[in-house]
């Protein structure tokens, strides 16, 4: 495949017939982003509607993204191709399809395994380069190159993207226990279950987050909970080899007899305490009295909630989510993490500390 120049002859006033090529650019048959990134789409409409078919514009808003632009495109396209939602900016809604909500709602390791790799199998691309060099790529970068135009019939135009993506991909599985075989394939499109893979650490081990799901004083800008969670919780939780997950509200303020469960069933609680969120609160509430190790956190900017300050260590954060900020605060919340979690079962719970228990 290579790029097409097409002729086009037109007629001019003077009758001299004059010639120009139009470009005509080479098909783009995989997506312009990776799975991990493409993941963001299912996660957000899990955590911010309940897996609910979404409307596109609150989508858009909750990337920080335009409805209308191309980024926007794009990373709905990808997620689309990989199968986890159907919707784009021209439609209404985005919603979850079933790979989708296997990922988002995977009830073991060989569910996200399968998930994933069903993803990039879905892609007929990745899986003929896969399967053609048995998961290994070959040493030397000109041949590689050669071969996808050769073999696989990608423009050279398109080598640079194929790759970055194609690479991002490999790179993610990887830390799913990729099991590198010739029949991988075969065993993920069956459905049958990979035993001898191993999934990332932080897939078994969960902070349970409790905090707003929007923003009440405006003190902070429309979807900054949501900043607070994808850029300084998660990145925090991984860095201390957990998984941070939050409940699905399903755009509510109700406390749901789910999200009890979740705070009964979690290892760890972490709470945000800004804006002194009435719901986070009384769930805070909850998991003291369940005697779970807490996490506090809050912005720096926020006052003493009556005398739980002086009880309970609290983490406070820069609520400009800054890079520079971030690169302080996400280590820093991190090594709170491990603090907490080092102590479990040697310190006293915050409940036996209210209650004066030995």
């Amino acid at each position: 495949m290579s790029t097409t120049d097409i002729i086009e002859k037109t007629e001019g006033a003077d009758e001299v017939t004059k010639t120009r090529k139009r470009t005509v650019k080479p098909i783009k048959k995989f997506p312009s982003h990776s799975i991990e990134e493409a993941l963001k789409i299912p996660t957000l409409i899990k955590e911010n509607n309940g897996g609910n078919p979404w409307a596109t514009e609150q989508l858009a808003r909750a990337l920080n993204m335009k409805k209308g632009g191309n980024n926007f495109y794009y990373l709905t396209a990808s997620s689309r191709d990989y199968g986890f939602t159907n919707g784009t900016r021209e439609t209404v809604n985005v919603e979850l399809n079933d790979l989708g909500r296997k990922y988002v709602y995977a009830q073991s390791q060989e569910d996200l395994l399968e998930a994933v790799w069903s993803a990039f199998n879905n892609i007929e691309i990745f899986k003929k380069v896969y399967e053609y060099y048995k998961g290994n790529e070959p040493s030397d970068e000109t041949f590689f190159r050669n071969a996808l135009v050769s073999t696989f019939g990608i423009d050279e135009s398109l080598h640079d993207d194929f790759l970055n993506v194609y690479r991002e991909n490999r790179h993610f599985l990887q830390t799913f226990g990729e099991k590198q075989t010739e029949n991988i394939f075969s065993s993920v499109s069956t459905g049958s279950q990979i035993i001898s893979s191993t999934m990332h650490q932080s897939s078994e081990k969960k902070i349970f987050v409790i905090m707003p799901f929007s923003e009440k004083t405006g003190k902070y800008s429309k979807g900054f909970f949501n900043e607070v969670l994808a850029e300084l919780i998660k990145p925090a939780a991984k860095a201390a080899g957990y998984f941070a997950e939050t409940a699905d509200r399903n755009g509510s303020d109700i406390i749901h007899s789910t999200i009890v469960k979740a705070i009964n069933n979690a290892e760890i609680i972490m709470a945000d305490l800004t804006e002194h969120n009435p719901n986070v609160l009384f769930e805070l509430g909850i998991a003291i009295a369940l005697k779970k190790p807490v996490i506090l956190i809050k912005t720096e900017e926020t006052g003493q909630i009556f005398d739980i300050d002086n009880t309970i260590r609290v983490f406070s954060y820069k609520s400009n989510l800054w890079k520079s900020t971030l690169e302080k605060d996400v280590p820093n919340l991190a090594t709170r993490i491990n603090a907490v979690v080092n102590n479990i079962g040697i310190d006293k719970s915050y409940f036996d500390t209210f209650m004066g228990n030995n």
